[in-house]
């Protein structure tokens, strides 16, 4: 992970897709919600990265609290093809933001998920960051879906984004995260926090519900499922 202050799966041909992000507070909603059932079955492609917002030199303590901020998910094209073609539905569940990357013919989905609060060492880029909303999987075919969300992301040794599923106290890991190609930003004299470039793998126990609860043989554990971008408050 690169820090700065300053401005094979059952789902085949996934590539890693990296979606820009601008963190300015007016700028977090994710495009307008558009119906899922329009989009095209064959192989999609992300919108080009936009550019950075010029972050600006700030003072940090080593443990801050998060206020607020979004995390925007942008799902690898070839995952959400397969799951179209296969009658999936991903939609967003309340107060999730939605829209369409790329252009009208090959297009793909990202997830604003609002940023609830949480806390963070940014000595060392550890902590937890709380949000609400989430994705349902409906499956047309059996007429069966599967919610996950209320999502934590878990920065540490091994950093996952764990989930309730159907909105209930169970838990699960959902993703497993590679930070291998992150940065991180701070901004606003030290009080937001963007952490870009991270990778979402889905979670062998994640892709075991979702093909046991849709009656799929569809997920497995590693799939690439997309990229994520953090922008967080904190004070």
């Amino acid at each position: 992970m690169r820090y700065e202050t300053g401005s094979e799966g059952k789902i085949s041909g996934v590539g890693c897709v990296r979606a820009g992000f601008v963190s300015r507070r007016r700028r977090l909603a994710v495009g307008g919600v558009v119906g899922l059932l329009g989009l095209a079955a064959g192989p999609l492609v992300a919108a080009a990265p936009a550019s950075a917002a010029a972050a600006r030199p700030g003072s940090m303590s080593n443990t801050v609290r998060v206020t607020g901020g979004l995390t925007s998910v942008t799902v690898t094209p070839g995952v959400t093809a397969a799951l179209l073609s296969h009658g999936i539905l991903p939609l967003p569940v309340p107060p999730t933001h939605f829209g369409l990357v790329g252009s009208w013919s090959q297009l793909t989905v990202q997830y604003g998920f609002p940023i609830t609060g949480g806390s963070l060492d940014l000595s060392n880029v550890t902590g937890t960051i709380d949000h609400s909303g989430g994705v349902d999987f409906v499956a047309l075919p059996s007429f069966s879906h599967l919610e996950v969300g209320d999502f934590t992301i878990h920065l540490n040794s091994m950093p996952t984004i764990t989930g309730s599923v159907d909105a209930t106290s169970t838990v699960v890991p959902v993703f497993d995260l590679n930070l291998t190609n992150s940065k991180v930003t701070t901004m606003d004299h030290g009080h937001e926090v963007v952490v870009s470039g991270v990778q979402a793998d889905l979670t062998s126990a994640a892709a075991g519900a979702l093909d046991a609860t849709l009656h799929t043989s569809l997920f497995t554990g590693g799939l690439d499922f997309g990229t994520a971008t953090v922008a967080a408050y904190v004070s």
